[in-house]
């Protein structure tokens, strides 16, 4: 996790992606892991594998919606018309 951390905060954002994947491959049922690869392909522009990340991380548990909704590294991903409904959907089903 430190290590994916630290290359996205120095913009090495491809390799924090492949760092993550790797985290994944390891623990697929982790929710942080598909949140973060959310993050990646949104700072990549990557929005379809974002969205599928995001969608993957939220059936995984993942609910920290207030983080989520101000989370810089999702701005690209904000921007998209199906966020909206999958957070919505995801917060009902909470």
């Amino acid at each position: 996790f430190a290590l994916s951390d630290a290359y996205t905060k120095k913009g090495f954002f491809e390799k924090g992606l492949l760092i993550d994947k790797k985290l994944a491959s390891l623990k697929p049922d982790d929710s942080v892991i598909f949140y973060n690869l959310a993050c990646d392909y949104s700072l990549l522009s990557q929005l379809e594998n974002s969205l599928s990340c995001l969608t993957q991380a939220l059936s995984l548990g993942y609910d920290d919606f207030e983080h989520l909704e101000k989370d810089p590294d999702l701005e690209n991903l904000r921007r998209e018309p199906y966020y909206k409904e999958l957070l919505s959907k995801a917060k009902q089903d909470k």
